[in-house]
């Protein structure tokens, strides 16, 4: 198999509002991430970089941060009420992928004028193919154990979702933190991979976590940091997964060689079991009194 190659990327562009994440925080969750390695991008530069991934082949993952919580209007197909049409979405569709944080995602689409519309809860199911039902909560989460190979904090969640809605085809839900009221932090992957280059594309797709209010810059600790950090690139996860897919290749092959060898001990046993009726009933036959022939 090939190296997994991620290109990570944050989103993050001044003239575009964001909601749940404070403008100072998005700024520091820019500039961190951009320290260890992330390009920065704004509003256009998203956009040229995901259309340039829809239209080429796949030859490795890119994954963009999204340090504001609301979409810029060029990133969908109709503002008023964006569909699974939209670039965004058939960014993901091609393998690639997104980190969200803060409000719940495309409840509001930005403006490069700092203005922002106000959509519905229903928009996640025709962009993203969620459950609209998503309920206000204070919850202290509690990881699935994909939450815990990706060392994720902890933290109270607020906007918890309830998978995916009725009738979604060709699309898988992943959760990764959770409460009794529903998931927190999840992956939702739209691609059908693995293609190209041989890369694994499992955990691809539209990754969620920190469905909290980030209204200073005190709360985006340094572990929600590295948290982020390895969502992007979900190391821990991929090769978790490569070990348990060669398992089952493993696993597969030993049950074909036990079956073979059943099937050959089954038949050498059939076989045997021909030879002794024949010898005992030769052995009857030998064992016949002589006066019978004689008399006869």
């Amino acid at each position: 198999m090939n190296e997994y190659i991620v290109k990570p990327y944050v989103y993050y562009d001044e003239r575009y509002p964001s909601h749940w994440i404070n403008p100072d925080v998005a700024k520091h969750m820019a500039n961190s991430l951009e320290n260890m390695g992330f390009k920065v991008v704004d509003a256009n530069e998203t956009k040229k970089l995901m259309e340039r991934a829809v239209t080429s082949s796949l030859s490795e993952e890119i994954v963009i941060v999204f340090a504001q919580d609301v979409v810029p209007e060029k990133l969908v197909d109709n503002p008023s009420s964006p569909t699974a049409n939209s670039l965004i979405r058939r960014f993901l569709n091609n393998g690639h992928s997104i980190v969200w944080m803060g409000n719940i995602p495309f409840l509001h689409i930005g403006f490069s004028d700092g203005k922002m519309r106000t959509l519905t809860n229903t928009v996640v199911r025709q962009v993203l193919g969620l459950d609209p039902n998503i309920p206000h909560v204070s919850a202290p989460v509690k990881h699935t154990h994909f939450g815990y190979m990706l060392q994720l904090p902890t933290w109270v969640g607020t906007r918890p979702h309830r998978g995916l809605a009725p009738n979604v085809g060709g699309v898988n839900f992943i959760p990764l933190s959770i409460s009794p009221h529903g998931v927190h932090a999840f992956i939702v992957t739209y691609h059908k991979g693995p293609v190209g280059a041989g890369f694994t594309f499992t955990f691809s797709g539209f990754i969620r976590l920190y469905d909290i209010v980030l209204d200073k810059i005190e709360k985006l600790s340094e572990n929600m940091i590295r948290g982020i950090v390895n969502a992007v690139f979900r190391n821990p996860m991929f090769h978790a997964w490569i070990a348990i897919q060669e398992m089952q290749k493993r696993i597969h092959n030993l049950e074909e060689e036990l079956r073979i060898s059943f099937n050959t001990l089954k038949s050498e046993l059939d076989n045997l079991g021909k030879l002794l009726d024949q010898i005992l009933k030769l052995v009857k036959e030998g064992a016949k009194p002589k006066s019978q022939s004689k008399s006869s």
